[in-house]
């Protein structure tokens, strides 16, 4: 069976950004007059309407590193939307600092613009963009007393940095109350990409970040630490902090390797068994570096040598705003040795097929040992511990639940790897063959050359 082609949304790149910035011990000022901030709603200019969000929460634990008392944002929020009628970050050019700082009881108040919260994603060319900048206002005066902003791309692709998205001004925006004080505001830094990141590693990616609110957050990150690289010290308690800040001429951040999550085995040991069976399955997928969760459900069949997985993704995704459609529901057919795999695309009537190579047809090699008994889905198991080897000699270790009325058949599989952790159960488990009808392509479903066919209006 092909490793990654049951669920291909689920192998994921991250481009993460990786570089050793210097780590700098920030001490307390005590002569700054402002100490309490509210980080106020953030001013957007994207078409994301998540993105503020996130960057404003990034900015608000930030500052708390340099010695200032940040008001809770919803403390913020609910001050500003009760007592002055404002909800966004557009609204507060209706009011002055002074005003603002009255309500909240704060010495400082930061305002933010968001310019760039983007994710292009074509396969030959994708580009992550963040941009945004920042001023901290004293309340009692109304002044700025520090302004900065700046914008971070993550490119990959063929293409890489040749090809070009959007404009990298700010154009009418100048006109934005407070945004002509900000500098740097043009200025671009790229932190990584991988030339051979795929679409759909991409688009896996994008989708996962999108549920589960990662989104765009490792690009914002290294946004903030440049831009927050001379953020005046508050007074703070006293106590000196150490906080990493990026040189004034900031190295280009090298690209770290790509975690991926090549697919759970359990599928590649269901094939060794000689049992005929459909049934309903939960998967849940934990990302390790920020204990990420999503958990999803599905169907499996196996006939003979043929087995189908169908995943329906709608519920979980449907807080991906601006995720493309059509992907959410998906089904993956192989069929014995057959040198490809089908991945069918209900929602678009369409399918895509997989070449397999020799080294992906050999199954691979189990051995388990017994390490206890277990209830699953009412039925009691016996639970082995497992190693699975593939062709290319990587052994991966993890548990399975065997029923004790079903021999040499799984309801259980838990594995995982240094970035991954994957658990996932069989529920209504019928030992019976499927109708051959589900392992072939639908009649009236046409053939995507490529992603960018798949996701093109129907003909």
């Amino acid at each position: 069976m092909k490793k990654g082609s049951i669920f291909p949304v689920l192998v994921v790149g991250l481009l993460l950004v990786s570089c050793a910035l210097p780590v700098h011990t920030i001490p307390t000022n005590p002569s700054n007059p402002i100490y309490t901030v509210a980080v106020l709603p953030m001013y957007n200019a994207t078409n994301d309407v998540d993105g503020p969000k996130v960057v404003r929460e990034l900015a608000d634990k930030r500052i708390q590193k340099w010695h200032y008392s940040s008001k809770p944002l919803t403390e913020v929020d609910q001050i500003l939307r009760d007592q002055m009628g404002i909800s966004i970050g557009s609204q507060l050019d209706l009011t002055t600092p002074q005003k603002l700082g009255a309500a909240l009881g704060v010495d400082g108040v930061l305002y933010g613009y968001l310019l760039n919260f983007d994710d292009v994603t074509t396969g030959v060319y994708n580009e992550k963009r963040v941009r945004a900048g920042f001023r901290l206002v004293d309340t009692k005066t109304g002044k700025t007393v520090w302004a900065g902003g700046r914008g971070v791309r993550n490119q990959s692709g063929t293409l890489g940095s040749m090809a070009s998205t959007r404009d990298d001004g700010i154009g009418g925006l100048k006109s934005v109350q407070g945004i002509s004080e900000i500098s740097r505001l043009e200025e671009w830094e790229s932190v990584g990409g991988a030339s051979d990141a795929s679409f759909m590693k991409a688009m896996g990616g994008k989708l996962l970040d999108k549920a589960t609110g990662g989104y765009l957050k490792s690009e914002s990150e290294a946004m903030l630490d440049r831009i927050f690289g001379n953020f005046p010290a508050g007074r703070g308690t006293g106590e000196a902090v150490q906080v990493a800040i990026p040189s004034a001429v900031a190295p280009k951040m090298p690209a770290a390797p790509t975690p991926t999550y090549t697919g759970n085995p359990f599928f590649s040991y269901m094939k060794l068994g000689q049992k005929d069976f459909t049934s309903d399955m939960v998967m849940t997928s934990v990302m390790k570096k920020d204990n990420r969760e999503m958990v999803m459900t599905g169907k499996l069949a196996k006939g003979g040598e043929n087995f189908r997985a169908d995943l329906d993704m709608t519920e979980t995704m449907k807080e991906a705003k601006g995720a493309p459609p059509g992907l959410f529901k998906m089904a993956t057919i192989s069929k014995g040795h057959d040198k490809k795999s089908v991945v069918l695309y209900p929602d678009l009537k369409k399918y895509m097929q997989n070449d397999v190579t020799e080294k992906e047809l050999k199954e691979p090699k189990i051995t388990k040992k017994k390490v206890g008994e277990e209830v699953v889905d009412g039925r009691k198991c016996d639970k082995y511990q497992v190693d699975v080897t593939s062709a290319d000699g990587k052994t991966t270790q993890g548990f399975i639940w065997e029923p004790k009325d079903l021999k040499d058949f799984i309801v259980k599989s838990e594995f995982q790897d240094n970035d991954f952790k994957q658990t996932m159960e069989l529920k209504n488990v019928k030992i019976l063959t499927p109708a051959p009808s589900l392992f072939e392509i639908p009649k009236d479903y046409t053939l995507a050359a490529s992603f960018i066919d798949l996701m093109g209006e129907k003909k």
